[in-house]
């Protein structure tokens, strides 16, 4: 009886284990359905001091991050069947609130999908349009009647009203959507008012804070400061008489701080942030601390660039 080798042999089940392994990666999904790896982990690259917040499946409106899970293009569907079109593109998403606030998201007034010729569709259905509350994670799905399927890789995914600052999310797999995503520098400048010591130890530039987007043309600036009052006095903060932002053609009052009322005398450390609307362009900016010439405390300033 002839036998190979036992060297033979060996090569041989391994090169049946790699085919197995090799048929198995390079199975194709339904022509229906198009997964995006949804639960793929946002990453971070940083230059210098600038940190960018990368994935490429996940936007946030309204403070809400939402992360694109899968397309899918059906004549009906069971959970939606009053439907009298030909066909219904699903758009299956995860929300999480990642705000301070419960948020409120209607998808009829607030997405539309985008073909390449401009068409836009307004949605027919959402799973839930109630109130996410803070700290919720939850799948949902938005449903558009189309009159036939479509191409997916020619639809845009556009989210925020006419008034917002919108964004468009191409539902090819290979989007980019850098432009839309937080950007965070530390600035770590120092300076003095009214006898504290000041650090604007981060500045973030995003489209969404506390709850609400950025109306059209705009962005959100947000500064974390850090004082130490080193003085024996209490140090009272009102952020809309000692602040504003500065940029090439518009000073703004901040719209949100989280600064405490009262800074202690003789602590250290005392954090906050001050929020402020831009312009969605400007990268550099200047923090004003405003002279309180009754109380013979000068201008300081601080510069930010992003």
């Amino acid at each position: 009886v002839f036998s190979l080798p036992k060297t033979v042999l060996l090569s041989l089940l391994g090169f049946a284990i790699v085919a197995g392994l090799g048929a198995c990666g390079n199975q194709v999904p339904n022509d229906n359905e198009l997964p995006f790896g949804g639960g793929a982990t946002p990453t971070a690259t940083s230059s210098s001091n600038v940190s960018h917040s990368s994935n490429n499946n996940t936007i946030t409106y309204k403070s809400v991050e939402i992360t694109i899970l899968a397309v899918d293009q059906q004549t009906k569907f069971t959970d939606d069947g009053d439907s009298q079109s030909p066909y219904l593109l699903r758009i299956s998403i995860k929300e999480n609130n990642t705000s301070e606030t419960d948020v409120n998201i209607y998808y009829n007034d607030s997405s539309r999908l985008v073909e390449a010729d401009g068409t836009q569709i307004a949605p027919e259905k959402a799973q839930d349009s109630t109130l996410i509350s803070q700290g919720v994670v939850r799948n949902n799905w938005i449903d558009f009647a189309v009159p036939s399927k479509l191409d997916v890789n020619t639809l845009t995914l556009r989210i925020g009203t006419n008034t917002e600052h919108q964004i468009n999310v191409p539902l090819k797999s290979n989007r980019d959507l850098s432009q839309y995503q937080p950007i965070t520098v530390q600035p770590n400048a120092t300076l003095k008012y009214g006898g504290l010591n000041w650090t604007v130890t981060q500045a973030n530039a995003q489209l969404s804070a506390y709850g609400t987007q950025a109306t059209a043309g705009y962005r959100y600036i947000i500064l974390t400061l850090k004082a130490d009052n080193s003085t024996d006095a209490d140090f009272v903060v009102r952020p809309d008489d000692y602040f504003r932002l500065q940029a090439p053609d518009v000073t703004t009052a901040p719209t949100h701080s989280t600064l405490p009322s009262l800074i202690a005398p003789g602590s250290s450390g005392t954090t906050g942030a001050i929020t402020f609307l831009m312009p969605q362009n400007d990268q550099k900016f200047t923090l004003k601390f405003l002279a309180r010439p009754s109380e013979n405390i000068a201008e300081a300033t601080a510069d930010i660039h992003f």
